[in-house]
């Protein structure tokens, strides 16, 4: 999420002349304003009033107060991470754009150009923005952080480490953020420090030894036609490299702490274990194009429903609602269906199987039934319109037209035809 990154600024008053005219007084009135509507989050709003007192200043051929200035390149900031949380990516970095023309200087800017294109996968990109923040700001923490999420994302792992904690000594309210993401990089360090990397057009396997090289390569093509499969349903095309890791058996539970019924999990990465593999193929398979497809559901929307986001996986995967069809009509037919509304954030932590089963189940079945009658593109634009930040009920109603209670109960009339 990149709103929550976003600095508290302090607002200061400008000031005026002891014996002010009416136009410094609107002026003034203009800028209060804009101050308590950035409180409120209505950046787009305050930025609207400071650009309105801004030209009132040059009408009257006056100069811009400093603070006044100061006060509309952070508000402008504000609605470039607004818009970048809802991945309206150009206009993000208009706002941005809009507020260097003001203040070419300040390293804030160049900062949050380095984190929007972070958030679209363009690291070099976002590297060149972040260090000419460090350039003009070297105790710039929002700029190291992100420089470790870089290192991170190009398995840097002790350079990301080393950014991370150089972050929290300049800044260290962002301890509580980075602490536990920090554990969990050390201890990728102790675990795949000495692993071997192959690389392939959109993804970085990481195995560990010779003999699992072959393994590899199969992985990384079954990758890139997921890419392909998925980019396709979805109309989404991630720039970002993304990491697969391959463990032994025992190393994938002691790794990741996953239930014994997962085959894989996405964790910002994908984490599979290879347990005979030649044997298993296609089950590997399925199993990257499932973990993948939540990789590509997370850039399109970060948070969305866990019923939503596995439903979608399986379907990618190549799973047939149909198979799960008796089952789930049986349970409707006793009115033990789990309502969508009411399933849990997470199925990972489940650690009854045949609940698993029904969540699954059902997540298959609605989302499949969703495709069945109106084509997967439409779950793209659903994603999309969850990502920029709509409430469910509304999402479904700007995507299909009907509430998502309505068409939870046709699927379930539909159940069993």
């Amino acid at each position: 999420m990149i709103r929550h990154l976003l600095l508290l600024f302090l607002f200061g008053s400008l000031l005026v002349a002891q014996t002010p005219d009416d136009g410094v007084e609107t002026v003034v009135k203009l800028n209060d304003r804009a101050i308590e509507l950035a409180k409120k989050g209505d950046n787009e709003g305050a930025a609207r009033l400071l650009r309105k007192a801004v030209d009132l200043r040059k009408i009257a051929g006056e100069e811009v107060e400093p603070m006044l200035a100061t006060n509309l390149v952070r508000v402008l900031i504000g609605c470039a991470a607004d818009l970048a949380e809802a991945r309206r990516w150009s206009e993000a970095e208009a706002r941005l754009l809009e507020a260097r023309r003001i203040d070419g200087g300040e390293p804030q800017i160049y900062a949050w150009e380095g984190v929007i294109a972070y958030q679209q996968g363009l690291f070099n990109a976002a590297l060149d923005r972040l260090e000419e923040a460090l350039r003009r700001d070297p105790k710039l923490a929002l700029a190291h952080e992100y420089i470790g999420m870089v290192h991170y994302k190009r398995e840097h792992l002790e350079l990301a480490l080393r950014s991370f904690k150089t972050a929290i000594e300049l800044d260290p309210t962002r301890k509580a953020r980075l602490e536990s993401f920090m554990s969990k990089l050390e201890k990728e360090l102790e675990r795949e420090g000495a692993m071997r990397v192959l690389r392939s057009t959109h993804f970085l396997c990481k195995f560990g030894d010779e003999q699992e090289r072959q393994v590899a390569e199969e992985v990384l093509d079954y990758l890139e036609d997921a890419y392909t499969r998925v980019g396709r349903s979805l109309r989404e095309y991630p720039q970002e490299t993304l990491t697969v890791v391959l463990y032994a058996d025992r190393d994938f539970q002691a790794a990741t702490g996953a239930q014994g019924w997962a085959a894989g999990i996405f964790d910002g990465k994908i984490r599979v274990p290879i347990r005979n593999f030649r044997g298993v193929r296609r089950q590997i398979r399925a199993v990257l194009c499932h973990e993948y497809s939540h990789f590509v559901a997370r850039q399109i929307c970060a948070d969305l429903p866990a019923w939503l986001n596995e439903g979608l996986a399986q379907l990618m995967e190549g799973r047939d609602p149909r198979d799960v069809a008796a089952l789930l009509a049986g349970l409707a037919e006793k009115d033990k269906l789990v309502p969508l509304a009411g399933m849990v954030t997470t199925f990972a932590g489940e650690s009854d199987a045949t609940k698993v089963r029904v969540l699954y189940a059902e997540s298959l079945s609605f989302v499949g039934w969703l495709a069945r009658r109106a084509g997967e593109e439409r779950l793209g634009d659903l994603l999309r319109a969850l990502g920029q930040r709509r409430e469910l009920d509304a999402a479904f109603r700007a995507t299909y037209g009907e509430g998502l209670a309505d068409l939870e109960k046709a699927w379930i009339g539909d159940l069993g035809r």
